[in-house]
């Protein structure tokens, strides 16, 4: 998630912790091209690395789910369909 250009990433698998991060590679500019709105989650597979409560991105593997992920507790936003 981000707000005022700060993001945050919180792991599935029912843990209740979030990281700031540090480095968030591509991240922003894929997440405006997919047209998320600040304060919005938003499903994400990421490679990077953890320090200090702090994950620096990598890369960006996945974006969006088209179907609700298991073990996720983030909700509603998935990848649009491009059928009308």
């Amino acid at each position: 998630m981000g707000h005022g250009g700060q993001g945050s990433f919180q792991p599935c698998g029912g843990q209740s912790q979030s990281w700031r991060l540090s480095q968030a590679g591509d991240l922003p500019a894929r997440a405006k091209a997919f047209g998320l709105q600040p304060d919005t989650p938003v499903y994400v597979r990421v490679t990077g690395s953890l320090r200090d409560n702090a994950l620096a991105v990598a890369s960006v593997e996945q974006l969006g789910s088209p179907t609700p992920v298991r073990d996720c507790g983030l909700t509603g936003v998935v990848i649009p369909s491009t059928t009308p």
